[in-house]
């Protein structure tokens, strides 16, 4: 199969997919994606990360790319910082979860995007307070400017991002069967700042809407997807071939065409080499 000349795209989680356990990214594999690029790719980095965490790991990379940020919440045409795409979620909603389970508001904080200046809002009169100084260490990690507010039913924005809900996984189970019913996507995810927590990422759309967006916006003919988490199964299902990281659980590792190598040994990039030799009729 001839796919030169064909419009395509490779769909690319960052963490524990083309970052480290240090949260770096790999100058041979900046380079291979950018050689990827020159050859006709676009590039499409799918994360749950913010803007300002995103840049810091992919600003010495020398190609236009897109940003999908926040599970898609907003999507941005780089280097430029052109959006493409929103879906935010309307502040309204957090009324509602609220009435419905307040207890929720114990370990969450809302995560304004991108163009509200990525600032997280979060009630320090609710929030526990072990929870607390786990926001405050991970604010100080990744640069995040945390905003207290007294009601964090109000804050003085009309729509955000996302809502991040925080703790060990079975405290966080109960959760995730209530936030659907607000026409919210709630995956429970790996924190990759701390082994033995997780948080629910909260949005209005998923992984998988990126695709179908780019789908459209490109007349997308063919597609490549890599993720490691459960947030990365919609895109996986939406590609022609998806690629999944060593490291992911069984549900992730069962909807892959292609169990990667480790990101330490550039296993993503090798991936992709299989995967585009496989939609071109070389594979052996």
């Amino acid at each position: 199969m001839d796919i030169l000349n064909k419009i395509k795209a490779l769909f690319l989680d960052i963490d524990g997919t083309i970052t480290n356990e240090a949260h770096d990214l790999d100058p041979r594999i900046s380079t291979g994606l950018e050689a990827l690029y020159k050859e006709g790719w676009q590039i499409v980095f799918v994360t749950g990360r913010s803007y300002l965490w995103s840049r810091t790991v992919l600003s010495d990379l020398k190609i236009p790319y897109y940003l999908a940020i926040e599970n898609g919440s907003l999507i941005l045409e780089m280097p430029h910082k052109k959006v493409i795409s929103k879906n935010y979620i309307k502040k309204e909603i957090l009324t509602a979860i609220k009435r419905k389970s307040p207890e929720i508001f114990s370990r969450s904080a809302i995560y304004s995007g991108f163009i509200n200046q990525d600032l997280c809002y979060f009630a320090p009169l609710e929030i526990d307070k072990k929870l607390l100084n786990y926001m405050t260490d991970r604010a100080s990690q990744i640069g995040e400017t945390l905003v207290p507010l007294v009601d964090i039913t109000n804050p003085p924005l009309e729509e955000f991002a996302a809502l991040k809900v925080f703790g060990q996984k079975k405290d966080l189970l109960p959760f995730k069967d209530l936030l659907p019913a607000f026409n919210l996507k709630a995956p429970i995810l790996r924190d990759p700042l701390r082994q033995d927590f997780s948080l629910i990422l909260c949005t209005s759309g998923d992984k998988g809407s990126v695709v179908d967006f780019f789908r459209a916006y490109f007349d997308l003919e063919f597609s490549i997807s890599a993720g490691d988490d459960h947030n990365d199964i919609p895109m996986m299902q939406k590609t022609d071939i998806s690629i999944a990281m060593p490291h992911a659980s069984d549900e992730v590792l069962e909807k892959a065409n292609i169990i990667s190598e480790p990101v330490e040994k550039q296993g993503v990039l090798k991936a992709l080499r299989l995967a585009i030799n496989y939609l071109q009729g070389s594979y052996e």
